[in-house]
C-alpha cells in the first residue's frame, strides 16, 4: 500500500509541475471577470465580488463582437462607403465592367504623332525633292514656296542626318550594293558555273 500512496503522490506532484510550466487554459466568462471599482471598503468589496457579475454586459458584447467574423450587410455597406469616400465604383457582384481597358490613356494621339503627315497631290505636283525646277514652277519664289513645303513635310531632321549618314558610308564604299551585285547574287553565280 505504500508503495502505491507513493505513486499516486508522485504522479500528483508531476501533474502540479506540469501545470504551472504550461500556461493556465482560457478563464471563462465568470472567472476572468475582476470586481467592478467601488467606494467602499476593501473587506465589503470582496464579500460583494463573489456574488455580482464583475464586467458590464455591454463590454461582453463588444469584445465577443470584435473577435467573431463581421457580417455580409456590415461588409457590403463598409464596401459602399469605401467607394463613395474613396470615388470607386461600388461593385458587389463583381460584374464586369471593362473599367481596365478604360482607365488605359488613349492611343490615338500617340498613332496621329508616330505616323508622318500625309502629302497632297498638289502640292507635291509642285517641285521636285532635290529642288529641282518643273514645268509650273517659273519664279524664284515658287520654288522657294515649294522647298519649304517639302523640307516641312518630307525631310524632318532624323530623315536630314540619315540622308547624310548614306551619303557618309556611300563616300566610304561602304553602302548598299547594286542590284545583282550582293552576297546572294554572287552565291547564284557560283552554283550556276558548275
Amino acid at each position: 500500500m505504500s508503495l502505491r500512496a507513493a505513486s499516486t503522490s508522485a504522479s500528483t506532484s508531476a501533474s502540479a509541475s506540469t501545470s504551472a510550466a504550461a500556461p493556465a487554459p482560457a478563464p471563462t466568462r465568470a472567472e476572468a471577470t475582476p470586481p467592478p471599482p467601488s467606494s467602499s471598503s476593501s473587506s465589503s468589496s470582496s464579500s460583494k465580488s463573489s456574488s455580482e457579475e464583475p464586467y458590464h454586459p455591454r463590454f461582453l458584447n463588444a469584445v465577443e463582437s470584435a473577435s467573431s467574423t463581421p457580417r455580409k450587410s456590415n461588409l457590403s455597406n463598409l464596401a459602399a462607403l469605401r467607394a463613395s469616400l474613396f470615388g470607386t465604383t461600388y461593385n458587389p457582384q463583381n460584374v464586369r465592367t471593362g473599367a481596365k481597358f478604360l482607365r488605359k490613356p488613349l492611343v490615338g494621339p500617340r498613332m496621329v504623332e508616330y505616323y508622318p503627315p500625309t502629302l497632297k497631290l498638289s502640292e507635291v505636283r509642285r517641285f521636285l525633292l532635290d529642288g529641282r525646277r518643273l514645268a509650273g514652277l517659273g519664279s524664284m519664289e515658287d520654288r522657294y514656296a515649294a522647298g519649304v513645303v517639302a523640307s516641312r513635310m518630307v525631310y524632318t531632321p532624323e530623315e536630314l542626318q540619315r540622308l547624310e549618314d548614306v551619303k557618309r558610308r556611300k563616300a566610304l564604299g561602304k553602302g548598299p550594293p547594286k542590284k545583282g551585285e550582293g552576297r546572294r547574287a554572287a552565291m547564284k553565280n557560283k552554283t550556276g558555273k558548275k
